[in-house]
C-alpha cells in the first residue's frame, strides 16, 4: 500500500512521504517540495510553524522489540510482469480494492490508474486535473477495508475523498464525498480508523494527528513526539521521522514504518503498543538548513543518510515493510528503494524475510496473503507479481536458499 503508500515517495529530495523516489543525488527537501508541489507544501509549513523550536530535549521511548533478520526464515521470490504496466505513468502509491490495483500516478492525464488484479490487464482510469471537488493529484491510497471502497488523499487541498473502485470504473470520476482535514499541521498519508482519519506528517508535536472523519476537524495527536535536540524545530524532526503508514483490515491496527530510520511503531486505535528496532539500529542524519523567503527551518539529507523502509503494507495477520539500509553513498541512486521485504506480525514479531531481484519502491499484498506485488523501475515502471510461500512466519528455516 503506501499510505506516506505518500506517500509523496521522491528520492532523497522529497520532503513529503508521498511522492515517488527519484534517482537523483539528496538534497534540500523543501527544493523538491517546491518542483512536486509549486512550493505550496513549504508556504503551509513557513505559515503553521515559522521557525519555533520545541523548549526541551525530547527523549525517546524505549524499544519493546529489538531484532536481527539472522535468524528468520528467508523466501527467494521470482515473479512475473504484470501485462497492465505498459499503461502506468509514474506510480507513487498502490493499493489493492475488489479485485483490481489501483495507482495513485501523477505521471498520467488521469491520477488513479486501475489494473485487474487477476489478469494484470488495465481496466479503467479515474479523475483529472483541475482544482475542484475531486480533481487533482492524488497523493496517497487507503484502500484497506478489503472491500471496493477506500479513500483518496488530496495533499493539495488536504482533503479525503470518498472512492468506490467499482464507481470509479463506471464513471472516471471521484465524485464520492470530500472531507477536508482542518488544523494541527500538515498530514501526510492520512488512513481511517473508526469514526477518525489518523495523518502522520508535519506537526508541532505528537506522532499523529486525529481528525473527524465526518467533518474532518482537527481533535488530538497522540503518540511520542519524534526525538531529538531542542535546538531541532519539531517540523524538521517530523522531517526525519517520516514514516509510511497502514492498517489492518478491520481497522482497529495501524502501522507506521520510518524512511531514515529501521523504525516500527504499532498502535491499537490511539494507544503505541509496540515500538520495534533493527535490524541495523541507526537513527536519522540530517541537517537544519535555511530555506526560500522568509527563510523556513528545513532538512537537508547528507549522503551518508541511511534509508530505513521505503514502504508498507499490511493484511489483517502481518505488517509488510520493504526495507533499504544502505546510503546513497553506498547505492548511488538507489538507496531509497528496497530489496528486501521485512514481514512482521501486529505483535511486533518479525518472522520472514521476502528476498527479490531488482530495487523496488512500493508494494502491497493480496488480503488472501498469497500474492505480493512491487513497482520497479527499468527505467519504465513495471509491476511484477510474486506468489508468497504458504507457511509464511510458521517455520524459522531458510527458505529456497
Amino acid at each position: 500500500m503506501r499510505t506516506l503508500k505518500f506517500t509523496a515517495r521522491v528520492a532523497g529530495l522529497s520532503m513529503i512521504a508521498l511522492s515517488r523516489p527519484s534517482q537523483s543525488v539528496p538534497g534540500l527537501l523543501p527544493i523538491a517540495t517546491r518542483l512536486l508541489f509549486g512550493g505550496s507544501l513549504v508556504a503551509m509549513i513557513a505559515l503553521l510553524f515559522g521557525a519555533g523550536c520545541s523548549p526541551s530535549v525530547v527523549s525517546d521511548v524505549e524499544p519493546t522489540i529489538r531484532f536481527s533478520t539472522d535468524s528468520l526464515a528467508t523466501y527467494f521470490l521470482e515473479g512475473t510482469v504484470i501485462p497492465g504496466s505498459d499503461s502506468l505513468g509514474d506510480p507513487h502509491d498502490m493499493a489493492v480494492a475488489g479485485g483490481y490495483l489501483l495507482f495513485a500516478d501523477d505521471f498520467t492525464t488521469h491520477p488513479i490508474q486501475i489494473i485487474d488484479m487477476v489478469t494484470g490487464e488495465w481496466v479503467a482510469a479515474a479523475g483529472g486535473p483541475g482544482e475542484g471537488p475531486g480533481e487533482g493529484d492524488v497523493s496517497s491510497l487507503d484502500m484497506s477495508e478489503g472491500g471496493s471502497s477506500g479513500w483518496a488523499y488530496q495533499l493539495q487541498s488536504r482533503s479525503m475523498v470518498s472512492i468506490n473502485v467499482d464507481s470509479l470504473i463506471a464513471t472516471s470520476v471521484l465524485s464520492g464525498r470530500s472531507v477536508h482535514l482542518d488544523g494541527g499541521g500538515v498530514p501526510l498519508s492520512p488512513v481511517k480508523i473508526g469514526d477518525n482519519f489518523f495523518g502522520s506528517g508535519i506537526y508541532q508535536s505528537g506522532r499523529l494527528a486525529v481528525y473527524a472523519a465526518g467533518d474532518g476537524s482537527f481533535q488530538r495527536m497522540v503518540g511520542p513526539a519524534p526525538p531529538g535536540p531542542s535546538a531541532t524545530p519539531p517540523a524538521v524532526r517530523h522531517h526525519a521521522y517520516q514514516s509510511w503508514a497502514s492498517t489492518n483490515a478491520s481497522r482497529q491496527k495501524l502501522a507506521l514504518a520510518f524512511r531514515a530510520t529501521d523504525r516500527l511503531e504499532i498502535y491499537d486505535g490511539e494507544q503505541l503498543e509496540h515500538l520495534v528496532r533493527g535490524p541495523d539500529f541507526f537513527e536519522p542524519i540530517y541537517e537544519v538548513a535555511m530555506v526560500g523567503d522568509p527563510p523556513t527551518p528545513s532538512m537537508a539529507q547528507p549522503l551518508d543518510m541511511r534509508f530505513g523502509f521505503m514502504d508498507i503494507a499490511t493484511t489483517d495477520r502481518f505488517i509488510f515493510a520493504l526495507y533499504s539500509g544502505r546510503t546513497f553513498s553506498e547505492v548511488p541512486g538507489y538507496a531509497n528503494y528496497g530489496q528486501q521485504v521485512i514481514v512482521f506480525t501486529w505483535t511486533g514479531q518479525p518472522v520472514a524475510v521476502l528476498d527479490f531481484d531488482g530495487e523496488s519502491y512500493a508494494i502491497e499484498v493480496s488480503p488472501e496473503e498469497n500474492e505480493l506485488f512491487a513497482a520497479f523501475d527499468t527505467p519504465t515502471t513495471i509491476i511484477v507479481r510474486y506468489a508468497l510461500p504458504s507457511d509464511l512466519g510458521v517455520s524459522a528455516k531458510a527458505k529456497g536458499a
